[in-house]
């Protein structure tokens, strides 16, 4: 394994990344890599999910609470469809400027992705990686409902895709 100092390049950090990665694919089931990763995304910020507990509360309507979603915008999520008991949440560039003047299916990957652990490494980075992002609506939609989930990714860019789309499996009571 590489070893990583302070001022490691970020190659060398990728490259210790995808690395650490396939020792886990290795060596775990799909419901350990998803529990390992998916507590390592961002903090979503946790004053913006309280309005959305509480218009669910209110309301006991989920469509609501996605449509008061994508009017206020921020950081809540861009693209959201709700299919039965399933909300797809469809995530939109990480640089929309960029994503609009790539010109290769490689810029374009790399204008969408939020990560800059992997932003230049895409194609190399083991599909697993991606469980670090389903972090990002986890935390969200289980404020919300106040409940555990799991979040599936049914479209990553590690996956080949040209997006990274997850799906929020409603709690049967919220049905």
């Amino acid at each position: 394994m590489t070893h990583l100092e302070v001022h490691s390049t970020s190659l060398d950090r990728q490259s210790a990344i995808c690395k650490s990665l396939k020792l886990l694919e290795e060596n775990s089931n799909s419901q350990q890599q998803y529990e390992i990763l998916s507590p390592c995304a961002h903090v979503f910020p946790v004053e913006l999910i309280p309005p959305m507990r509480d218009l669910l509360k209110s309301t006991g309507n989920v469509d609501a609470v996605i449509e008061a979603m994508m009017s206020k915008g921020g950081y809540y999520p861009k693209l959201l469809q709700r299919k039965g008991t399933v909300i797809y949440s469809e995530k939109g560039p990480s640089n929309p400027a960029a994503y609009e003047a790539a010109t290769t299916d490689k810029e374009k990957r790399k204008a969408y992705c939020f990560c800059p652990l992997i932003r230049n490494c895409i194609e190399e980075t083991p599909e697993i990686f991606c469980n670090c992002s389903a972090g990002w609506p986890k935390q969200l939609w289980e404020g919300i409902f106040e409940k555990p989930l799991k979040i599936e990714i049914t479209k990553s860019l590690t996956k080949g895709d040209d997006t990274c789309e997850f799906a929020i499996h409603i709690p049967n009571d919220f049905v």
